[in-house]
């Protein structure tokens, strides 16, 4: 694994990467972008799918955060 994926939060400038996490504990990707949300809902009192949304320009339900 070279230097991982960096995840970024929309909100502030907390951010993780791939390589924080142990492959034996599932994929480090989902571990990743889990703790982010995770990040998100607790501290700025919303997920970041809703910001996702917002910049599609969609009402309704939010489609899952991708990372590419």
């Amino acid at each position: 694994m070279n230097g991982g994926t960096t995840f970024k939060c929309a909100y502030c400038d907390h951010s993780v990467t791939t390589l924080d996490f142990n492959s034996t504990n599932g994929d480090r990707r989902t571990q990743a972008a889990a703790v982010l949300n995770k990040h998100a809902a607790l501290l700025h009192s919303r997920p970041l799918q809703s910001l996702h949304a917002l910049r599609l320009g969609l009402s309704g339900g939010a489609p899952p955060l991708t990372h590419k």
